[in-house]
């Protein structure tokens, strides 16, 4: 009986969770907010040169919850005077409350009420259209929500498979269920924009370090000793600290080596190794570094699948050249580790790393 009710609050609140990632989705790698109006309107009147063309006419666009004359006379603004007071006059109608800063039609731009942003059940009730203007709303947003619910069930299960009476199982499932948040939205973020967040990466490393002092203090579990080979030391060490530092060190490690072998000015995005660094965190070393390992074969297998495809599509020369977002891969692959852990411990990944290990020999050994 307990086990169903909190698969249902799983499933709830996995809905909902999904819904807000839509809207973080949009809007991180936009960056169109109130804040951003202000700091538009500073930069401005600094003696900043205005924006142009396509770039500010997207910018305006993507900014939510704008009434039509004000968004019609933002596009129209091409001076810095005109679309300083034009920004002033978007600031003004956002603090006054006269149009709550709320989610909209990605198409027309209308505020959305409730019952439009039941999650999933919306969608469908609506057919994907949007209620307002009937144009079609893309199917991402379902998708993400039912990927979010999918991973939340999967963490409730790994948590409390075994047991459901240990009260600091309900510590590891908040943990793990915000970790999983950030994932999916770095699945997401990274594949259409070639960026990581910096607001997703912090949110993880909190998670992961409050959640290992809390368990610190408790005695859940000690501390890590790290050997300092040359000094000789022996430092106890907290494993979400050793997990931040070694997931960091691995991606720019690799980025470092890439630009020296291929002298690239990047040869792996500095979000990357702060995902590294979160996943680090929240998970702890040793599943950082099979994490790391499990992304680079994983994005290996899809890479040369691509490859052999915009192969076919348009010769050899037009498969060089294309850029991969890593960052998918690492979601992936931390995501189920992240399983593994909750449901077997750093335990048991290390007697599932070992039990792999002799069956590889025995197999290859015959």
């Amino acid at each position: 009986m307990i086990g169903a009710f909190g698969a249902v609050i799983s499933v709830v609140l996995g809905a909902y969770v999904g819904s807000f990632l839509n809207m973080a989705i949009f809007r991180l790698p936009r960056r169109v907010g109130l804040g951003d109006i202000r700091h538009e309107r500073r930069r401005l009147a600094g003696g900043g040169t205005p924006a142009a063309g396509d770039l500010w006419t997207t910018w305006v666009d993507d900014i939510p919850a704008l009434p039509p004359a004000l968004r019609a006379a933002l596009r129209r603004a091409h001076s810095a005077d005109a679309q300083q007071a034009t920004l002033a006059a978007a600031e003004t109608h956002f603090t006054a409350g006269r149009h709550p800063w709320r989610s909209v039609c990605p198409r027309c731009h209308h505020p959305l009420g409730v019952w439009d942003l039941i999650p999933i059940g919306s969608y469908l009730v609506l057919g994907g259209r949007c209620r307002h203007c009937r144009q079609r709303i893309a199917p991402l947003y379902l998708l993400v929500e039912l990927l979010t619910v999918a991973a939340f069930l999967g963490v409730w299960w790994a948590v409390f498979h075994r047991t459901l009476l240990d009260p600091w199982l309900a510590m590891d499932l908040l943990a793990y269920w915000v970790f999983t948040a950030v994932l999916v939205a770095v699945v997401f973020i990274d594949y259409e924009h070639r960026i990581i967040p910096h607001e997703l990466v912090l949110v993880a490393l909190t998670v992961g370090v409050v959640r290992d002092g809390i368990s610190l203090v408790a005695h859940r579990y000690g501390f890590l000793v790290v050997h300092v080979p040359v000094v000789g030391w022996a430092l106890p060490l907290p494993p979400s600290l050793v997990g931040i530092v070694l997931g960091f060190a691995l991606f720019a490690g690799v980025d470092l080596f890439g630009r020296l072998l291929f002298r690239r000015e990047e040869a792996m995005g500095g979000g990357d190794a702060n995902l590294g660094a979160a996943i680090g965190a929240v998970l702890g070393p040793w599943p950082a570094l099979l994490s790391f390992a499990g992304a680079i074969l994983l994005g290996g297998v899809f890479g040369a699948g691509l490859m052999a495809v915009w192969a076919l599509r348009s010769g050899v020369k037009g498969a060089v050249g294309h850029y991969m977002p890593f960052g998918p891969y690492m979601a992936v692959t931390a995501y189920a580790l992240l399983l593994w852990v909750a449901a077997y411990g750093w335990g048991g990944v290390l007697q599932g790393l070992l039990s792999g290990w002799d069956w590889w020999v025995s197999a290859v050994g015959g």
